[in-house]
């Protein structure tokens, strides 16, 4: 079974995009470490609990958009110790994205995995 839903997941690929989270009236700035078309793994001086959902403004490289998606917190590594280790940060998953955004994002992706010197 898990075997099974690695296969289902989305291609992922390591990247650094600025990003901000807006919750309960405050931003936070963050980096986005990985991201696929369904989520990402956020590094960020303050993660969210698990559960936490959020607005995320997605800043994009070498261009001047920006992409805003719902997300909500799947797992979090808010007790990061020893940064070498694990880094503080979260995994979130899209909750609410266009399929513009998504497409787009899929796009940045392949592009990545394909050429990552040019993203």
């Amino acid at each position: 079974m898990v075997l099974e839903d690695r296969k289902k997941r989305s291609p992922r690929a390591n990247i650094d995009l600025s990003a901000v989270i807006e919750i309960g009236g405050k931003r936070l700035v963050g980096k986005i470490r990985n991201i696929s078309d369904s989520g990402a793994f956020m590094c960020c001086k303050e993660p969210l609990q698990e559960g936490e959902e959020f607005a995320l403004l997605i800043i994009l490289p070498k261009t001047d958009h920006r992409l805003l998606v719902r997300a909500k917190v799947l797992r979090s590594n808010i007790h990061c110790a020893d940064e070498s280790q694990m880094p503080c940060g979260m995994g979130v998953k899209f909750t609410g994205i266009s399929n513009a955004h998504k497409e787009y994002i899929a796009k940045l992706v392949s592009e990545h995995l394909t050429h990552p010197d040019r993203v």
